[in-house]
């Protein structure tokens, strides 16, 4: 691909199958007898063989984590590798 070349790049599997988002909350932890770690939103992108590609997480809602892969899938394809410097 040339550097001025806006195509995107196909995903290992996306002539097969599409990749998948998963939603999911991590597990709550007790750090302290008064203070929890965790129980936040995060969500994860896999290939159709299901090697995780990306994983997010930190989202205080469901709703938080379904509104940043909404954002992701709208305006991913959009976005361009700076040539190195």
């Amino acid at each position: 691909m040339k550097a001025n070349d806006t195509t995107a790049a196909r995903p290992r599997g996306s002539d097969r199958n599409p990749c998948n988002f998963e939603i999911y909350r991590a597990d709550e932890v007790r750090m302290t007898s008064t203070q929890f770690s965790g129980g936040d939103w995060h969500w994860r992108l896999s290939d159709a063989e299901g090697l995780s590609l990306l994983d997010a997480g930190g989202y205080a809602s469901e709703r938080e984590c379904r509104s940043a892969i909404t954002i992701l899938k709208e305006n991913a394809g959009f976005a361009r590798i700076p040539a190195p410097s």
